[in-house]
C-alpha cells in the first residue's frame, strides 16, 4: 500500500528491522507519503524508484506530468529518479497487457527509432543536474513549474517548464526570458542565482549565505523545444536547440 503507516512505519518502528535499512525506494505512488517520510525519517535516503509508465500515447503531455513527479521527489530530498521503459517496440504491450510510455519508439522491422517526448526531457535534465548535484529550494510564482540544481563545480542550474500553448517571460535579476510554448528552459550560472520582484513571473528565489551574483552577461539560456513527432535522427547533439547569451 501507499499508506505510510500501513508499510512503512509498520516497518521502521520495528528496531530489530530499522537497523537494516538505510533508505527507501519509492514507486510513483510513493509521491502520497512524501510528507510523512521527511517529517519522520529526514535520516533516510530516498529512491523514486518508477515513474508511472503511461499509456502508449507518449504526447507532449507526458512531460509535465512527469517533470511534477520529478519536482515532487526532488523537493522532498530524492536522490535519484528512475524512469521505467528506455526502449519499446510500436506495438508492444506489457504483460498486464496494456500499451506503456517509453524514452525511444523502436521498429525493428524498419531499423529505425523516434525520440519521444519525455527522452526530451530525460537528457535535458541529465545534461544540467550532474552526478553529486544538489537539489535547490525553488520559490515564487513560477516555482511549480521549476527546478533547481546546484553542482558540484558550485554552478546552478535552474530548469524551467513552460507547458502552455503560449510564450511565456520569466524575469530575473534585471534579465528578461521568453519560454517558448511548450518547452524546457535552463539557466546557468556560477553561482546560486538571486531574483528581485518583478511583473509576469519572477524566477525562482533561492539564496545561499555568501555567494556572490555572477555578472548577468554570462547568463546561458538553453532552450529544448519538444517536437510533436521526433525523426528517427532527431536526438540533439548537445543539451538544447539554441544558445545564447542573456544581455
Amino acid at each position: 500500500g501507499q499508506s505510510f503507516n500501513e508499510l512503512i512505519a509498520l516497518v521502521l518502528k520495528d528496531p530489530k528491522a530499522a537497523k537494516y535499512i538505510r533508505g527507501l525506494a519509492l514507486q510513483w505512488g510513493g509521491k502520497h507519503v512524501l510528507e510523512e517520510v521527511r517529517a519522520q525519517y529526514p535520516e533516510l535516503e530516498l529512491f523514486q524508484s518508477e515513474c508511472e509508465c503511461g499509456d502508449g500515447s507518449n504526447a507532449f503531455a507526458s512531460i509535465p506530468y512527469a517533470f511534477n513527479l520529478m519536482w515532487k521527489f526532488f523537493r522532498a530530498g530524492a536522490t535519484a529518479f528512475v524512469y521505467w521503459n528506455i526502449a519499446l517496440e510500436a506495438d508492444a504491450y506489457s504483460t498486464w497487457g496494456w500499451k506503456q510510455n517509453s524514452l525511444v519508439t523502436v521498429d525493428a522491422d524498419a531499423g529505425v527509432c523516434r525520440y519521444n517526448p519525455e527522452f526530451y526531457l530525460m537528457k535535458h535534465l541529465s545534461a544540467f543536474a550532474r552526478p553529486g548535484a544538489r537539489a535547490l529550494e525553488v520559490r515564487g510564482p513560477w516555482a511549480a513549474n521549476a527546478l533547481a540544481f546546484r553542482n558540484p563545480d558550485g554552478r546552478t542550474a535552474a530548469v524551467a517548464l513552460n507547458p502552455f500553448d503560449t510564450t511565456e517571460r520569466l524575469e530575473a535579476d534585471g534579465m528578461d526570458v521568453a519560454m517558448p510554448p511548450h518547452s524546457l528552459n535552463t539557466s546557468t550560472h556560477e553561482t546560486v542565482l538571486s531574483s528581485r520582484s518583478a511583473r509576469r513571473h519572477p524566477l525562482s528565489l533561492y539564496r545561499f549565505p555568501r555567494c556572490r551574483t555572477f555578472p548577468p552577461a554570462a547568463w546561458l539560456h538553453w532552450v529544448t523545444e519538444i517536437p510533436e513527432a521526433s525523426a528517427p535522427d532527431g536526438c540533439f547533439s548537445r543539451p538544447g536547440t539554441a544558445a545564447q547569451a542573456v544581455q
